[in-house]
């Protein structure tokens, strides 16, 4: 079996890299990025454009069984999520021109109605008019993978809830490691996440899986009140009065006294608690809990902020 990883140079893609170097069930692994991989391992590196390869004969002409798309995975933005809907359009063409066999997308929690409840895959998603940009990104996403499913393309989608890791970094960075945490003034919305030796685990896994079903939801246990995640970060929670969160949060980051923007801010408020039954009965379920996962995250902050070495994922 030979896999094609897009944005291996990208955070979740190097956990996968590292992953495949300790266990690698993969005959090839071909990885492309815009710029060089710090790990590199088995892969096969090509350093290109993804909005300008032909992806098709990329595929042809490697013999391309998987393709795991983790480009865009972790970005936010307008100018991101309008490249992620038109690659992602483009990657669904290939794989049916290419016959791929495999097809592995990822999406996020936030595609899925407001809940306060965990939600199961069959739940109803978002409609796509009004949503940001980046949030309709994946709704497009999840449109192609649809599209597909009467093609000899096997997809499966990860929805997975905000992906942290050891090392201080991302969008929630921005957020959590601010002197208050901003919150919504009506709610104490629930915070749910996936340490990312977890999110990569659960990839490659789709990746393998002899029969996977089509979606699967990926956090780690026991998600968690904002004012709880406060609570174990020692910060107190700046509630935003209603109506004017995303306005006040525009205009101070655009004078540059937030470090954060909407989007960043919505990646903490917007996310939707997971039911993770079918992963963990298919694929694995997650090591690490929401909680565990802000902790490792709290003692890399911590370790960075007073220069100590950096914790080890588990």
């Amino acid at each position: 079996m030979k896999l094609l990883i897009t944005g291996v140079s990208g955070f979740i893609g190097q956990r996968v890299v590292a992953q495949l170097i300790r266990a690698n069930p993969f005959a090839q692994i071909h990885g492309i990025d815009r710029r060089p991989p710090r790990l590199l391992g088995p892969v096969r590196f090509v350093q290109a454009d993804l909005r300008t390869v032909d992806l098709a004969d990329l595929i042809v002409t490697d013999g391309i069984d998987v393709v795991l798309h983790l480009a865009y995975a972790m970005r936010a933005g307008l100018s991101n999520a309008r490249d992620e809907a038109a690659f992602v359009r483009r990657l669904g063409t290939a794989a049916v021109e290419a016959e791929l066999p495999r097809l592995v997308l990822a999406s996020r929690d936030r595609v899925y109605a407001p809940s306060d409840r965990p939600v199961r895959e069959d739940a109803p998603l978002r409609a796509a008019r009004g949503q940001t940009p980046t949030v309709a990104a994946k709704l497009r996403t999840e449109a192609v993978a649809r599209e597909l499913a009467e093609s000899s393309t096997r997809v499966v989608v990860i929805r997975s809830a905000n992906i942290m890791g050891p090392r201080p970094g991302g969008n929630l960075q921005k957020v959590l490691s601010m002197r208050w945490i901003l919150g919504p003034g009506e709610r104490d919305p629930l915070v749910q996440l996936l340490h990312v030796d977890d999110a990569a685990s659960t990839f490659l896994a789709a990746c393998t899986a002899p029969d996977p079903k089509p979606v699967y939801n990926a956090a780690g246990a026991d998600p968690l009140p904002l004012s709880v995640v406060a609570g174990i970060l020692e910060k107190q929670v700046l509630r935003l009065p209603p109506g004017i969160s995303r306005v006040a949060v525009g205009a101070l980051s655009h004078t540059r006294l937030l470090p954060l923007g909407a989007a960043e801010l919505g990646e903490l408020h917007g996310g939707v608690p997971l039911s993770t039954r079918r992963l963990d009965e298919d694929l694995g379920a997650p090591r690490y809990s929401t909680r565990q996962t802000l902790a490792v995250w709290r003692t890399g902050y911590e370790g960075d902020r007073r220069g100590l070495p950096r914790p080890a994922g588990r």
